[in-house]
């Protein structure tokens, strides 16, 4: 390397600082020649002019001006000077100096005024006056240059010293480091070389770092010995830099060496394995030439720089650059090879992605004629633009096929017809959209008709102010559905936005009917109330005269009436009225042991139809007594609350349901209340009305269809499927859909008899799905337990009160299999998780040890230390269990004698059979287990659904669980009924 390439930063500035102190040294000298010249001029002058007269010629004054001028640049020139002395210490008392320039400036002024007046001889007396300020202002400058040249040599030192210990540090670090790398090539001249370096570039420079010191920080000695060092010191760094320049040298020429040695033994790896893959895959024989040439040059451009290495380094390295010219060439002829096979295995992908692309035109087509069918004719000229164009382009990419299958990607094909099916799709979209915006503002439209009708309910019962906040409200509601309508074709999502503005509103109107509504249900509990303790007071007085109580346990019950009344006469200032009546209730069961014989009051029709004239409008008594008959007991008090707080909604579900399906309407209030959230509650009754309605319009169109009597049949037959089940969510919407239309088509008597036929098939089917659909998303919902327990099914409500508390579980796949025979594992299990108890820690000892492997080990073996008679000897666990066998086993896990008795319980029951008859006798005394028409089938096996019902009874019986926070409950005597009515096995429906 050149030495230029190492004069550091404070080389040059040192430089620089001396050139300008040689043109300050060589101005300075020469005005003091000037100042001294002009001294002596003048004293000639003063001689020359004391002879001669004292008015001066024009010639004198000329020179007087001439000498003025010089002057000023003089001052000038010190001001200047001072100025700089002053920028580069600001700490200097330049007060002597400024004065002398002051007082140079002021005599000047005089000056001029003998000039201006011709007394030129005044003005060359002054001179001497001049030259004393001048020798002030050198005197007093003196010190400031003195200063000056230590700002230089701390400058200077601070330089070298940076450069010492920072910039040639690093240097010789960095070369040490690289030249350490480098483990091939001359090893003996670069050991010299770094010995070398630290020689010239270590201690002599540190001695030096010394030796400025004192300059440095202390301004001691003269600046002139520092200049003397710094010289010593240039010279040393030289010697360095030289040393260095070798050693970058030195290490080009090792790393050459290691450079192009590594490069041939590695190779191009990429090029030799690309080659190898060539071969294999098409064989040697069919590689093309350019591959072949330019693989064989590129091979012995490597061999040819090996042999070349050992000479001279930089040549091999030129003949491996060349090298990488026929490496370009074999990637270029290998780009051309991959092409060729590109273009085949794209004529694949291209041609299966075109018949991919054709299966999804064949969709496309079929859904837009869906859509247009849906659309009752309408063109969807959009719609039709895009399809058309999707075929068109897949026109075009079958003629790339038989050109250059790469086409179909580079000319964005592919990309099109995305961009074109997205578009298709949401032109559909959009018009589903519309389609569901709008059966969505039929649903607000009758809900609309609904709240108006709620307004003039909550006001014909007292609520006037309520009503009239609601009115409010409702206005506002319907204003939004006008909007909603008026954006519906042109902006479905806008219409949609709409339609969800109204939630505010919705919640403004359930906090204004809350209050009121609670005081209807209120009022209503405080009736019933006054009914049940009435009825209990009826009850007892009965037993008093049949002696079944004592006159000691007829006063202790009384009290508990006349409790009951004084509650009853205080309730208005009572908040947790119910609470109360709880407290009560539980003491009565305590003191009173006769009332659990008391059923409560019977609700029969006319309850229900005084019920219906009070609270509902608009609808016959007897039709909703009718249907309010079908509601079980358990749940009719709820049901009831229920009609408090909606009766517009739930006496529009029975004026749609009628007489024919009033046993749907009960079920389908039994589902809602035993199963559904409030919110749900109300969209499954409006939906179940909606459908009940459709199916009543259908019924009204059958004359109108000319089709034989089976057919009418099937549809009669389907209406009655649809009408009985409880559909939910989207499916609920699907399926009111094909009935609307369906409807829609009998009642334009356009339909032919292979046209009803085929409706039929669909509509049935679509019944299926929608079915299917909803138990689904009910069971997601949480709403049902398991998948096969409907919320239509008899028995769900026993399963889910179950399932909620972990006593029955279901197969694993979300089944719970309730026709299903129970075994004896399977009710040892239930009997154990209804216990509470802990589970145990040892295995089953059962046949000894045979089902220590069992699922139900740890059940088993909790049966066993309960002493469980059915586990008391060696026993099949996988058998089907018995009727009376399940009573056994929960009467037997409350760790009860069962008492014996010869008392015939149940007609199918032999008392000679002690065992048997004891069990069903103390089930039926406890409220577990209840006949049917007297009989009980204790031989029977009984299957899950049914065990549920025994298994939730002995819950609330023998083990005091509450199940209120699941489903309503029923008397055992009600739920035991239930089971003696399934003896058959089938389920009631």
């Amino acid at each position: 390397m050149m030495r230029s390439q190492f004069f550091t930063a404070r080389e040059k500035s040192l430089a620089l600082v001396a050139g300008i102190l040689l043109v300050v040294m060589i101005v300075v000298g020469y005005t003091k020649s000037a100042t001294a010249e002009g001294s002596a001029n003048s004293l000639v002058a003063m001689e020359d002019t004391s002879s001669e007269d004292t008015s001066s010629s024009e010639d004198d004054v000329q020179s007087a001006r001439n000498s003025y001028d010089e002057r000023v640049q003089e001052v000038e020139q010190w001001e200047r000077e001072l100025a700089d002395y002053v920028r580069n210490d600001a700490t200097l008392d330049t007060t002597t100096a400024q004065k002398a320039i002051d007082d140079f400036r002021a005599l000047l002024v005089t000056g001029l005024s003998y000039i201006d007046a011709g007394d030129t001889a005044a003005w060359w007396d002054i001179g001497g006056d001049f030259d004393d300020l001048r020798y002030t202002f050198n005197d007093a400058t003196e010190l400031f240059r003195n200063a000056e040249d230590w700002v230089n040599v701390e400058r200077s030192c601070k330089n070298q010293t940076r450069e010492l210990e920072r910039d040639i540090a690093r240097q010789v670090k960095d070369l040490t480091r690289e030249l350490g790398r480098l483990k091939s090539g001359d090893q003996t001249r670069k050991t010299q070389l770094l010995s070398e370096i630290e020689q010239y570039c270590g201690a002599p420079l540190q001695t030096f770092l010394t030796q400025l010191q004192p300059y440095c920080s202390g301004r001691q000695g003269e600046t002139q010995d520092y200049w003397d060092i710094d010289q010593n010191i240039n010279y040393a760094k030289q010697d360095c830099y030289d040393r260095l320049n070798e050693g970058w040298e030195l290490n080009g020429q090792l790393g050459c060496f290691e450079d192009v040695s590594r490069r041939i033994k590695d190779k191009d790896r990429n090029v030799i394995r690309e080659y190898e893959r060539a071969v294999k895959r098409i064989g040697i024989e069919n590689l093309p030439i350019a591959v072949k040439s330019s693989y064989d040059a590129f091979l012995n451009a490597y061999a040819a720089a090996e042999r070349e290495l050992a000479i001279d380094c930089e040549v091999a390295r030129d003949i491996l650059n060349d090298g990488g010219y026929h490496q370009q060439d074999f990637w270029d002829a290998m780009n051309e090879l991959n092409e060729q096979e590109n273009n085949v295995r794209a004529a694949k992908d291209v041609g299966r992605d075109i018949e991919h692309r054709t299966k999804e035109y064949e969709k496309m087509q079929k859904e837009y004629e869906r859509v247009l069918k849906k659309n009752g004719g309408s063109a969807l000229p959009n719609a039709k633009k895009h399809l058309d164009e999707f075929a068109r382009i897949l026109e075009l990419g079958r003629a790339v096929l038989e050109g250059r299958p790469q086409d179909w990607w580079d000319e964005g094909y592919n990309e099109d017809l995305n961009d074109i099916q997205n578009l298709f799709w949401e032109r559909l979209n959009r018009v589903q959209a519309a389609r569901d915006v709008s059966r969505w503002l039929k649903d607000v439209e009758r809900e609309i008709k609904h709240r108006e009708k709620e307004i003039q309910q909550i006001g014909r019962d007292g609520g006037r102010e309520v009503a009239e906040e609601l009115e409010e409200i409702w206005k506002r509601m319907r204003d939004i559905v006008a909007a909603a309508q008026s954006k519906l074709q042109e902006d479905p999502e806008e219409a949609r936005s709409e339609l969800e503005s109204m939630d505010e509103l919705r919640w403004q109107w359930d906090e204004l009917t809350h209050d009121f509504y609670n005081s209807r249900e209120r009022n209503f509990s405080l009736a019933e109330f006054k009914r049940e303790i009435e009825g209990a007071e009826h009850f007892l007085e009965r037993a008093r005269d049949e002696g079944r109580v004592s006159d000691s346990e007829f006063s202790a019950c009384r009290e508990i009436v006349d409790e009951a009344y004084g509650l009853l006469e205080d309730a208005d200032g009572i908040d947790e009225i119910h609470e109360k009546f709880e407290e009560i209730d539980e003491r009565a069961q305590e003191v009173c042991p006769i009332f659990n014989e008391y059923g409560g009051p019977e609700r029969d029709h006319d309850y229900y139809a005084n019920f219906a004239q009070e609270h509902l409008d608009e609808i016959d008594t007897d039709l909703a007594a009718g249907v309010l008959e079908r509601v079980s007991d358990d749940v009719a008090q709820r049901v009831l609350q229920k009609l408090l707080r909606d009766p517009s909604s739930i006496a529009a579900l029975m004026q749609s349901g009628g007489d024919r399906y009033g046993d749907n309407v009960a079920k389908t209030l039994e589902a809602a209340t035993n199963f559904y959230d409030d919110e749900t509650q109300r969209q499954l009754i409006a939906q179940k009305q909606e459908i009940l309605e459709l199916t009543r319009r259908l019924e009204e169109a059958h004359n109108r269809l000319r089709i034989a009597q089976e057919k009418l049949e099937r549809l009669q037959q389907l209406q009655d499927e649809i009408a009985a089940y409880n559909f939910y969510g989207e499916a609920g919407d699907v399926i009111r859909n094909q009935v609307e239309q369906f409807v829609e088509a009998a009642e334009s008597n356009s339909l032919t008899d292979a046209q009803v036929e085929a409706r039929l098939v669909q509509l049935q089917t679509q019944k299926d799905e929608a079915i299917q659909r909803s138990v689904e998303e009910k069971h997601k919902q949480g709403i049902i337990p398991f998948r096969d327990t409907d919320d239509n099914a008899w028995y769900t409500r026993f399963v889910k009160s179950l399932a909620d508390r972990g006593i029955v579980a279901g197969k694993g796949d979300g089944r719970f299999d309730p026709g299903a025979d129970v075994t004896v594992a399977e009710i040892t299990t239930m009997a154990f998780r209804v216990s509470g108890d802990a589970e145990p820690s040892g295995d089953s000892e059962l046949c000894d040890g045979r089902y220590v492997e069992h699922w139900g080990n740890k059940f088993l073996r909790w049966g066993e230390e309960r002493g469980v008679s059915l586990l008391s000897s060696c026993e099949n666990v996988d058998r089907r269990a018995l009727r009376w066998e399940v009573v056994q086993m929960l009467l037997e896990a409350t760790g009860q004698d069962i008492a014996r008795t010869d008392e015939r319980c149940f007609n199918d029951v032999d008392p000679r059979d002690s065992e048997v008859n004891s069990v069903m006798c103390a089930g039926k005394a406890l409220g577990i287990v209840a006949g049917s028409n007297g009989d009980a089938k204790p031989y029977d096996p009984i299957n899950r659904a049914e065990a549920t019902t025994i298994v939730k009874a002995a819950g609330e019986r023998l083990f005091g669980i509450s199940f209120a926070n699941t489903n309503n409950q029923r008397s055992a005597a009600d739920q035991g009924d239930d089971l003696e009515e399934l003896d058959d096995g089938k389920a009631r429906e």
